[in-house]
């Protein structure tokens, strides 16, 4: 049976966005955190040579170039090579989905200065930048290049050194080092035990537990009862089980109560103190929120003063636009006026999108600059979108790892944010969840902790005070706090 095949043409209508440039320019801005647009910025101010700080001391300071005849353009030198013009734009294409809490593995961040000098800002920006923190493996493999060991055990020392996790634990069976490195079974095991003594203490360790005993055996001064309860009773520890604890040790509570203090001061994640917390770049506020003294009511501002105000470069817009100027040049030039103006643009947009946002959220959430977070009602990112007319995914966008500096300090723009309401708030308010949280919370900070509340009890307790909760939000609620269950709260006499 033989088929027939043929070719038809058909119309087809579709509706279709495309992102282009500027847009992604916009959204990049947009949800970067100040410090990480100050970064930018200054990025930009040292490799485009049109992007100008427009500032009224700096431009008095500037001479005025001298003239030039119409065929002369080509004498002022620019890098208008492929490599720098095809590469002007690649950035946009690399848009990062989420900032979060801005850090830069790779970027370092350059703190902007004040413009209202007579120095270069450029050179400015360039002296300013800061030194990277050091990782965790780089501050181990210092440390172990200074051991006289044999060349395998060294060479398996790097290995393991290089095999750590963030927190600096080993998850690497030793037994699957020797076998995919090659190394021999003692220089192995040698090499372990040689990077459990570097500094920070606790670094190699397989477990919580392992990463506890080392840093008993190094200290000095650690506590005698201490290293029992881990090595030989940490099952009972771990579950509170203090009292079988005490009478298995024939110990006294108060000397077991002085163990168990001591441990909680011990480090169970000492790779943490390096690598990436040490790479991040503090928080800066994006926005101000003050109170005004006369009626009461709180003022929002933005807190980008460090920002200096930006332009283009005139004589490069006449440059640019010189029929005379060399093509090359020409298109170099227009590339670059371009992308300066698009941030210039996307600026704009970021500071007046945030302060729409902002004051929205300081008007909804009054109550919190005078009650804490007792005073959160709920408000969702759809309810601020639809007041001022953007997309959800833009008020996302905005507030993603950016924070208001208020009376209450320095908070998450995202801690406003609560989803939903919460039934059963007897005066008929609506509570939002991390209202509720907060009330939970003083619940049972204020609990007999010889008799902690069991969940169940905490809704009793919340009833009480007007919130009708259910045990498993009670637990949820709980476990979001940090706060255990009240078997390990429980304090022995």
């Amino acid at each position: 049976m033989a088929m027939d095949l043929q070719l038809t043409g058909q119309l087809k209508q579709e509706l279709q966005m495309k992102l282009t440039p500027a847009m992604l320019q916009s959204m990049e801005v947009l949800q970067m955190p100040l410090m990480a647009l100050e970064q930018k910025v200054a990025t930009e101010l040292t490799s485009n040579p049109v992007l100008e700080v427009d500032s009224a001391e700096s431009i008095d300071a500037q001479e005025e170039p001298p003239e030039q005849s119409e065929d002369s353009f080509d004498e002022k030198e620019l890098d208008v090579s492929p490599e720098k013009s095809s590469d002007s734009f690649e950035r946009l294409d690399n848009l990062s989905n989420d900032f979060g809490e801005y850090s830069g593995e790779e970027d370092v961040y350059v703190p902007l200065k004040s413009y209202a000098s007579d120095e270069d800002p450029k050179m400015d920006a360039l002296q300013n930048t800061a030194d990277s923190g050091i990782s965790l493996q780089q501050h181990l493999l210092d440390q172990w290049r200074l051991f006289n060991t044999d060349s395998e055990t060294l060479q398996a020392g790097e290995y393991i050194i290089r095999s750590l996790d963030e927190r600096g634990y080993l998850n690497t069976e030793l037994e699957e080092i020797e076998d995919s490195a090659e190394f021999s079974s003692d220089a192995v095991k040698n090499a372990h035990e040689l990077v459990k003594q570097l500094e920070p203490a606790g670094v190699g360790a397989r477990s919580i537990r392992e990463c506890l005993l080392i840093q008993i055996e190094q200290d000095d001064s650690a506590n005698p009862l201490a290293e029992k309860v881990v090595r030989e009773h940490y099952d009972l520890l771990i579950a509170n089980h203090l009292p079988e604890l005490a009478n298995k040790l024939g110990c006294e509570m108060d000397q077991l109560r002085d163990a168990v203090k001591y441990l909680s001061h011990l480090d169970t994640s000492p790779g943490l103190l390096f690598g990436q917390e040490m790479d991040n770049a503090p928080v800066k506020a994006d926005i101000i929120v003050e109170e005004d003294a006369e009626n009461g009511d709180y003022i929002v501002r933005l807190a980008s003063g460090a920002l200096p105000p930006l332009n283009v470069n005139e004589y490069y817009e006449k440059m640019a636009a010189d029929k005379n100027t060399p093509s090359e040049t020409k298109k170099y030039l227009q590339e670059n006026i371009r992308s300066a103006r698009w941030l210039i643009e996307a600026i704009a947009q970021r500071r007046e999108t945030l302060l729409k946002i902002a004051a929205y959220i300081v008007k909804k959430q009054k109550d919190f600059f005078v009650k804490g977070r007792l005073g959160l009602v709920p408000l969702s990112m759809q309810e601020i979108a639809d007041y001022i007319g953007v997309h959800i995914a833009t008020v996302s966008r905005a507030v993603s790892g950016k924070y208001a500096m208020c009376p209450n300090g320095i908070v998450p723009l995202r801690d406003f944010f609560s989803s939903g309401k919460l039934e059963g708030v007897e005066d008929g308010e609506a509570m939002g969840a991390e209202s509720v949280k907060e009330v939970l919370r003083e619940v049972i900070e204020q609990e007999d902790k010889s008799k902690p509340f069991s969940d169940k009890k905490l809704c009793e307790e919340m009833e009480k005070k007007g919130i009708k909760i259910a045990r498993r939000t009670v637990a949820k609620y709980r476990d979001q706090l940090g706060i255990p269950s009240a078997k390990m709260r429980k304090q022995y006499e």
